[in-house]
C-alpha cells in the first residue's frame, strides 16, 4: 500500500474479496494510500455490498469509521489528503441519496455539506468554488439553504412575531393574499413589542393556519401558504424580505413536512424550469439535509430529549464551530 500501486491493490481485491470485510483495508488506504486506491476499494465495496457506501461507515477502531479517519487526516495543503477526503465524501453522499455509484459531475462542496465540520467545509468551498462558479440562481439559493441547515445556525429559527398575530391569521383564513402580504412586508422584521397592537396569540401561528387550509387544487390557499413560507424562510436566513426568484420548494425545507413539500413541488414546479444540473443536485441536497434534521428531531422527541434542534456531530469532531463564510464571500456568483 505504501508503494501506492493502484493496479496491485485492484488485483489483490479481485483475488481476495474477503479483505474488504471490516473496513480495515479502506482505513489503511486512507492513511497510507492515494485517492485512486481509495476509490478502487470503495467501488469494489459497493459492488460486493460491504455495508453502506462500500464499507465507508464500518467501524474500524475506537468506534471510528473510515470517513472519520479521512476527515481527521484532511489537510488543504496536501493535495492527496484533499482528494482522499473528497473521494470518501462522494460515496458517503451518494449513500445518503440512495445512489450506489456517485455522479461524476457532482460538486465536491455539495457532497461535503452535512458531512464535515464547518472549518473543513469552509476550506473545501475555497478549493472547489470553481465547480459551482456558474451555478444558476435557484441552485445558489438551495446550496446556501443546505449549508445554513447543516451548520445548525438556528439563531433566527423562530418565526417572526407577526406570525402570532390574530389579524394575520384571520387574513389567512379569509384567503386574502393582499392583506397577508401587506402585513408580512410591514411587520415580518419587527420585534414583538411593535406588533403587539395586532393582538398576539400564545400558541397558534399563521403558518400553521395556512397549512391547515392548504389545498393544491385551490389557488388562493396555495398562494397564502407560499407567502407565509417565503417570509418565514427569509427570517430564518436573517433577511427582511424573501430573496428574488427563491423557489418555494427550497424555502419550504425545514418549515413543513415532506408530504407538503411534495404537494408544493407539483404546484410550483415551474419555478425550477430553467434550473441547471448542479442546481438540481443542490435542490435534492437541501431536501435530504432537511429530512435528516426532521428525522433526528422526531427521534429526540420520542425519547423526550430536548432541544429538538440539537443534532449529532461526527465522532470525535466536536469543536467550537466558527462562522461560515458570509453569503457574499461564499461563492462569487452573478447569475443575472
Amino acid at each position: 500500500m505504501e508503494k501506492k500501486n493502484a493496479s496491485v491493490v485492484q488485483l489483490f481485491i479481485e483475488r481476495f474479496p474477503s479483505v474488504l470485510n471490516g473496513g480495515n483495508i479502506l482505513e489503511h488506504a486512507c492513511v497510507h494510500g492515494t485517492a485512486e486506491i481509495v476509490e478502487d476499494i470503495l467501488k469494489a465495496g459497493v459492488h460486493q455490498n460491504i455495508g453502506e457506501a462500500g464499507g465507508l461507515f464500518c467501524k474500524v477502531k475506537n468506534r471510528e469509521d473510515t470517513l472519520d479517519v479521512a476527515i481527521k487526516l484532511y489537510d488543504e495543503e496536501d493535495d492527496e489528503r484533499c482528494h482522499i477526503l473528497t473521494t470518501c465524501l462522494k460515496y458517503a453522499n451518494a449513500a445518503k441519496l440512495d445512489i450506489q455509484i456517485p455522479n461524476a459531475d457532482y460538486p465536491a462542496i455539495l457532497t461535503a455539506v452535512g458531512l464535515v465540520p464547518q472549518h473543513i467545509l469552509k476550506s473545501l468551498i475555497k478549493i472547489y468554488a470553481h465547480e459551482i462558479a456558474m451555478i444558476c440562481q435557484v441552485g445558489e439559493h438551495a446550496l446556501l439553504k443546505a449549508i445554513h441547515i447543516s451548520v445548525g445556525d438556528n439563531k433566527n429559527d423562530e418565526l417572526p412575531s407577526i406570525f402570532r398575530s390574530t389579524v394575520l391569521m384571520k387574513a389567512c383564513r379569509d384567503k386574502n393574499r393582499e392583506i397577508v402580504l401587506q402585513l408580512l412586508k410591514k411587520f415580518a422584521h419587527k420585534p414583538c413589542e411593535e406588533v403587539d397592537f395586532l393582538k398576539m396569540h400564545d400558541k397558534k401561528n399563521a403558518l400553521d393556519v395556512a397549512l391547515v387550509l392548504f389545498d393544491e387544487n385551490d389557488d388562493a390557499s396555495c398562494e397564502i401558504l407560499k407567502v407565509c413560507i417565503h417570509y418565514a424562510n427569509a427570517a430564518i436566513l436573517g433577511k427582511k424580505f424573501p430573496p428574488s426568484n427563491y423557489p418555494t420548494i427550497v424555502a419550504a425545507v425545514g418549515l413543513v413536512s415532506d408530504q407538503v413539500i411534495a404537494r408544493l413541488s407539483k404546484k410550483y414546479c415551474h419555478e425550477l424550469i430553467n434550473i441547471d444540473q448542479i442546481g438540481i443536485f443542490a435542490v435534492k441536497k437541501v431536501i435530504q439535509i432537511g429530512r435528516e434534521q426532521a428525522m433526528y428531531a422526531n427521534y429526540l422527541d420520542m425519547r423526550c430529549q430536548y432541544p429538538l434542534h440539537t443534532k449529532p456531530m461526527r465522532l470525535k469532531l466536536n469543536t467550537n464551530l466558527v462562522p461560515i463564510l458570509s453569503e457574499g464571500n461564499l461563492i462569487a456568483l452573478d447569475c443575472d
